[in-house]
């Protein structure tokens, strides 16, 4: 069979034993089963049967027009089997279409008879009227299709570290660390730092040592392929857990969802810190990396970020309370008690949010739409400074992440290389309107460079290590330098140039870039985007409020609506992006709209946090005039609701709410480092929330 029948076939054997076990009390009432302990069923698909010749015993199963045809046969004297034929062509029509479990019974029935002509019983009417019965449960096997969005292959193994491989790596660990004179135990933030600053060191130095046995032609393949294998894995796990809210499963979407969500960019760190590591060490050496070496690093460098990720908490501060190193000298930060139970509630709510059991996925804003314009300003922005169009380089990323497609062939790889001569035929060929002189700074900025891995910009000197605690300041970054170039042939898979231009697209359309790209005409766009991004949590919000009331206004100063009331000018109280007064619940609603770039880095999220709350003597954050308003609107509520015209009453004053509305939920939003008397939603969140007020 091929890879596609025998998908179905197996996909059907998956079905029909499912729904054996599920009905097992019925089927088991059958007189067949009371004598036979064996029934062997085998799956035939058609295209198979009418394409070949070794199986034309079968053609007078041609189920043409039928989904499955089958007969009965005696392969062993100690029992019995079934084979079926099925149409591959209406197995994926019906099974993508159906809303119960009637054909799931249906291949079933299709045992049943064929098993009564085995064993003739009295019980078979009986035992088929039960299984009719159940026909109308909700379905547990579905089918769906999707657009291939990378032009990779099927079946290949990510070749993730198995529990051998991460004891293997600690036992080594263990070693340094003894050999350091280090020692066990639980050590305060001032003495836990130069701990970990020296088993950092350790482990680094061990991990260049390692790399440099291997050969940089021969490793880069091996990692490009493993890399894309775990990005298409991860693809079809989140594709598969969102369609099963279309039928039943044993297992917890939300809490698959949030695994998935956590366990994939863990492990994708860690295959592009090895791939980046290869980069800047450039190995010649002659050993080959295979498979169970790969492992064993990939586990290695997981253990190595969980150094990393101590320091770096410890570092910014983000609630850690001391470190303790276990008998393998591996470090566990000691939080407060609620850390832990936190982090589990927010990657839950993340994950219902994104199956669509919190919130409106219609209320919510999209940075990724964009109108026909929307590019122009960017374009020339880029092509000023850099050289080329922006929209230009996402298109050659979809060319590179399709690249059989443009080469007119159906043969899918596991990683691509090509001269620059073969890149810029097909670019040309593929991509209306670039010109030549594009394509070769286009594929220099995308390229993943030796004497830029190490590199933050704003510092004269190189970093010791490749520096993943810097997001924004680190320059050159396989995420978006996704082409390695090897004795004047470039290398990629095509999974990570399609992550590439999604996170190139994705960041400028929000509003930011993945990195300072040191151009003050590209961020000056970028900050116009990001205004407009704000404006739009604005509109969306306000759509959301008018709602449940007619009493609203956005973007406006009191004291420019309200010329007669004396208030405060907008140095010192500011617009209200949203004020509302909701009669119905005696509410207010003041209402700041916020538009944060998302953080990757714990750096980034002490930035982004100090934004919000502000800094201890420097800044005073963006919850501060939200306060403001809402002491104001307290204090003076009569007379604005006077100049507004609203129909509020003094006898029976209404409550205040402030709220900070953005685009995307952010841990220290769901569970502040402060006690403020501000609610912080989404906009997918916002009508859920006023429901339950």
């Amino acid at each position: 069979m091929s890879f596609e029948q025998g998908k179905t076939a197996f996909f059907l054997l998956e079905c029909l034993e499912d729904t054996i076990n599920t009905r097992k009390a019925t089927i088991e009432k059958h007189g067949y089963f009371k004598k036979f302990n064996k029934l062997l069923i085998l799956f035939f698909p058609l295209s198979l049967i009418r394409e070949s010749d070794e199986f034309k015993y079968l053609r007078h199963l041609n189920c043409l027009n039928e989904i499955w045809l089958s007969d009965v046969g005696r392969p062993h004297p100690d029992y019995y089997g079934v084979r079926i034929v099925f149409n591959d062509e209406l197995i994926q029509t019906k099974y993508e279409k159906i809303q119960d479990a009637s054909l799931e019974v249906s291949l079933l029935l299709e045992v049943i008879n064929q098993v009564d002509r085995i064993f003739r019983d009295s019980s078979t009417q009986g035992v088929i009227e039960e299984l009719k019965h159940t026909e109308n449960r909700k379905p547990r096997f579905k089918l769906f299709s999707v657009d291939k969005i990378a032009a990779f292959p099927e079946l290949i193994d990510p070749c993730k570290p198995e529990d051998y491989h991460f004891k293997k790596a600690r036992k080594r660990i263990a070693q340094l660390a003894l050999e350091n004179r280090l020692s066990k135990g639980f050590y305060d933030l001032e003495e836990a730092a130069p701990i970990l600053t020296k088993l950092k060191n350790v482990l680094i130095t061990e991990l260049n040592t390692e790399i440099t046995q291997f050969h940089l032609p021969q490793a880069i393949p091996v990692v490009l392929t493993r890399v894309d294998a775990l990005n298409h894995k991860h693809e079809m796990d989140m594709l598969r857990v969102k369609k099963a809210s279309q039928h039943d499963v044993d297992y917890d979407r939300t809490e698959r969802c949030a695994d998935y969500q956590s366990e994939y960019p863990r492990m994708h760190k860690n295959y592009r810190y090895l791939l980046e590591k290869l980069i800047q060490i450039s190995p010649q050496g002659k050993t080959d990396l295979e498979k169970d070496r790969l492992q064993y690093l990939l586990a290695f460098i997981d253990w190595l970020h969980v150094f990393y990720g101590a320091s770096d908490v410890l570092y910014y501060g983000l609630q850690p309370v001391g470190i303790e190193l276990s008998d393998s000298f591996i470090p566990k930060i000691k939080y407060k008690d609620e850390q832990r139970n936190q982090e589990k509630m927010f990657s839950l709510m993340k994950a219902n949010v994104e199956l669509g059991k919190r919130g409106s996925k219609e209320d919510s804003t999209d940075s990724t739409k964009v109108g026909p314009n929307y590019f122009d300003d960017i374009d020339k922005a880029f092509n000023q400074d850099l050289g080329f169009r922006f929209s230009f380089m996402l298109r050659v990323l979809h060319v590179l992440s399709m690249w059989p497609d443009y080469l007119g062939s159906h043969d899918e790889n596991p990683f691509y290389s090509a001269s620059y001569k073969d890149i810029e035929k097909n670019c040309l060929q593929a991509i209306e309107g670039i010109l030549p002189e594009e394509i070769e700074p286009i594929l220099d900025f995308l390229l993943l460079k030796q004497n830029e891995v190490l590199r933050v910009i704003g510092q004269e000197e190189d970093c010791a290590d490749l520096p993943i605690w810097e997001y924004r300041k680190r320059f050159s970054r396989y995420n978006i330098r996704p082409l390695i170039l090897i004795d004047k042939k470039y290398y990629w898979g095509s999974y990570s140039t399609r992550k590439s231009g999604i996170i190139w697209s994705g960041n400028v359309t929000s509003g930011t870039l993945p990195t300072d790209i040191q151009s003050r005409k590209i961020e000056k766009v970028i900050e116009d985007i990001k205004r407009q991004r704000e404006r739009e949590i604005v509109t969306k919000g306000l759509r959301i409020i008018q709602r449940y009331t007619s009493y609203s206004l956005s973007e406006k100063y009191l004291h420019r609506v309200d010329p007669g009331g004396n208030h405060p000018d907008q140095h010192q109280l500011g617009d209200f992006d949203i004020l509302a007064f909701i009669s119905e619940k005696n509410i207010i609603l003041n209402i700041e709209c916020k538009h944060h770039s998302l953080p990757f880095c714990l750096k980034d999220t002490k930035r982004y946090r100090e934004k919000i709350f502000g800094r201890e003597g420097k800044s005073e954050g963006d919850i501060r005039m939200i306060q403001r308003r809402h002491k104001y609107l307290s204090e003076n509520i009569m007379k604005i609701s006077n100049g507004l015209k609203w129909p509020i009453s003094k006898d029976k004053l209404p409550g205040i709410i402030s709220i900070h509305l953005s685009q995307e939920m952010l841990p220290w939003t769901m569970f502040p480092p402060e006690s403020v008397n501000i609610v912080f939603l989404t906009t997918g969140l916002l009508s859920d929330f006023i429901e339950r007020l």
